[in-house]
């Protein structure tokens, strides 16, 4: 087999079938059908055979990866996915489809490239092109149709209906140009305009998926070219910008959440997540189905065992349900639980287990309390206390339970904290002999503390210091540590101010009078803690006691060197000397000023 004499360029965007119509045409073949019977050239159901491109090599000199590449169905996707469920080819190879204008602009140019042979454009077969980009017209569609002798044969078809060609050309129809027309003509010659999800996808699953969007946002299932047209367009505007797709994501969801009818069948995204699915194995859908599944999770109680498009993601929320069976904690429990840490309301109770949403993260924080909970009897047992301490420590706040410090629920603590709260305090300590001047936990009490849970409480503050662990076999928990008894004579025996009852014996005050005087001006008030039932109380310090009774003198003190309580007072009102506080009738409570108390004395000795 030897090259032919005249081999006309192969064009950019011309598929290859379409090629081989005009080589025969511009080589004098009657047809391409007889060409193809000459040369031998077996088709069979695809223009892309091994056997035939090593063919036309051989007649035109054209290397075979070229040739390959102008493969009309590359562009289709149809050698890829074969007969699946997708539609998987949008070719229009029933009759001719062309722009009339670029038929007459090719006649025109004469070009020797050409060879004086229309070429076709490798977007007029695409079913989904509307619109020539050359000349923004409308295709034009041929009534008459191929026959199995005569397809593909674009050259022969020209030749017979000349007059075809110019009626079209006369009727053409112009039309705007939408950015998918031009988008889906440069994917024809592999042209891209980083898209994120369009461009990773065969041309027919990128136009399906913009015709399924497009009719689910119109809200039409039309045949009509024309309106068809128009769905694309619009579908491509939404896959084309991330921010549209969401927008349009978020609408669908929310469609779905507010829906009255319940199934398990209902899709979330409606038709365009039943395609998505069908795409789960196409590495190029993956960008897409990714971002679809991520948009689900962030509202819907959806996990990446769920399979919902293939499965993966992060989940972020949590019902009731899949938390019991993610974490096997009991519903009426974990209800409990979330209406303790303010997750869900009271109201909410009455729902169903799917109906209650919870974030994925307070479940997770919920699953490992619940997980690493203990009770009572662990802390007993632990700390080697009874339960009477335990509790104890539970009201000081030593330690707090995890969940169960509402009524109704029976109190859990954390075996972690727990544990950790005793390896802090006995931590480094080694056993020292009993004996010496060491005192135990029980034997400390009598010094000050008056109750073990103070001690504990002192101990875990880091207050008073262990000094090393009892040799005794039978102690355990906290019960093993000797204290220094200095030690805790030095926090729990503290010289304190004048509290509340102590002001009241020094001053003979009734019970009514003794907040107004405490807290009156002559006094520094101050908070301390009691290091026994850690509550906080007023005290009164005793300098400014101390001062006040230096500085002041009751009219009952003042009377014992004058003589009657009553006189003394008219002559101090004679001579302008008021009290500085006074309480009517009680005379040890009417106080003067020292200094003016004692001059009076000295002038009327």
């Amino acid at each position: 087999m030897v090259q032919l004499a005249n081999v006309p360029c192969l064009m950019p965007t011309e598929p290859l079938p379409n090629f081989i119509s005009r080589l025969a045409a511009v080589n004098g073949a009657r047809s391409l059908q007889d060409f193809r019977r000459h040369f031998m050239l077996k088709t069979h159901k695809s223009y892309g055979t091994q056997d035939l491109l090593s063919r036309i090599r051989k007649l035109t000199g054209i290397p075979e990866e070229i040739l390959s590449s102008h493969s009309i169905f590359n562009a289709t996707g149809h050698s890829e996915l074969s007969h699946t469920k997708l539609r998987w080819t949008n070719l229009h190879t029933s009759s001719a489809r062309y722009c009339p204008l670029c038929i007459q602009n090719d006649y025109l140019r004469q070009d020797e490239s050409i060879k004086g042979r229309y070429w076709v454009r490798g977007g007029w077969h695409a079913a989904n092109n509307q619109v020539c980009v050359e000349h923004s017209v409308e295709l034009f569609t041929s009534p008459i149709a191929y026959n199995a002798g005569n397809r593909w044969d674009f050259s022969k078809h020209i030749r017979d209906n000349a007059m075809e060609v110019e009626k079209a050309a006369a009727s053409a129809t112009s039309c705007e140009l939408h950015p998918y027309d031009r988008y889906f003509d440069r994917r024809i010659t592999g042209s891209f305009q980083d898209l994120q999800f369009l461009d990773p996808l065969p041309y027919h699953i990128a136009n399906r998926l913009c015709e399924l969007i497009g009719q689910m946002k119109l809200g039409s299932d039309a045949v009509d070219s024309r309106r068809m047209h128009k769905a694309r367009c619009e579908g491509f505007d939404i896959l084309s910008d991330n921010g549209k797709l969401l927008e349009y994501l978020d609408e669908l969801r929310d469609r779905h959440l507010a829906r009255a009818k319940t199934s398990s069948r209902y899709l979330v995204y409606g038709p365009f997540q039943r395609y998505l699915a069908h795409l789960i194995e196409i590495p190029g859908a993956k960008p897409m189905i990714d971002a679809v599944r991520d948009h689900a999770m962030r509202a819907l109680p959806i996990g990446p065992e769920d399979d919902f498009l293939g499965g993966g993601g992060i989940r972020r929320w949590h019902t009731v349900r899949t938390a019991k069976l993610e974490f096997d904690i009991d519903p009426r429990l974990m209800r409990k639980m979330l209406i303790e840490r303010g997750i869900i309301t009271e109201s909410q109770t009455v729902l169903r287990d799917n109906d209650i949403l919870v974030p994925a993260a307070e479940v997770e924080s919920l699953a490992n309390a619940y997980g690493d909970s203990v009770d009572l009897q662990y802390v007993k047992n632990t700390f080697g206390v009874v339960e009477a301490t335990a509790r104890q420590l539970i009201n000081i706040g030593v330690i707090e339970p995890v969940y169960g410090a509402v009524a109704g629920m029976k109190a859990r603590f954390s075996r972690t904290a727990i544990d950790a709260t005793l390896e802090a305090v006995v931590s480094g300590l080694v056993e020292v002999d009993d004996g010496g001047r060491l005192v135990s936990l029980v034997d400390a009490i009598r010094l000050g503390p008056k109750s073990k849970a103070n001690l504990i409480a002192a101990l875990v503050d880091r207050k008073i210091s262990p000094r090393g662990l009892s040799m005794q076999p039978d102690r355990i928990g906290f019960m093993r540590l000797l204290l220094d008894p200095a030690d805790i004579r030095g926090e729990f025996i503290k010289p304190v101010d004048i509290k509340r009852h102590e002001f009241r014996a020094i001053f003979q005050l009734r019970p009514h009078e003794v907040d107004d005087f405490f807290y009156s001006q002559f006094f520094k008030q101050k908070r301390e803690l009691s290091p026994t039932n850690h509550r906080e109380f007023d005290v009164v310090t005793s300098d400014s006691l101390l001062r006040f009774q230096q500085d002041h003198l009751s009219l009952a003190a003042a009377a014992k060197r004058w003589g009657r309580p009553v006189d003394m007072k008219t002559r101090l009102d004679a001579v302008g000397i008021v009290p500085v506080w006074q309480i009517p009738g009680r005379r040890v409570l009417t106080f003067y000023k020292r200094n003016e108390i004692e001059a009076f004395l000295s002038s009327h000795h």
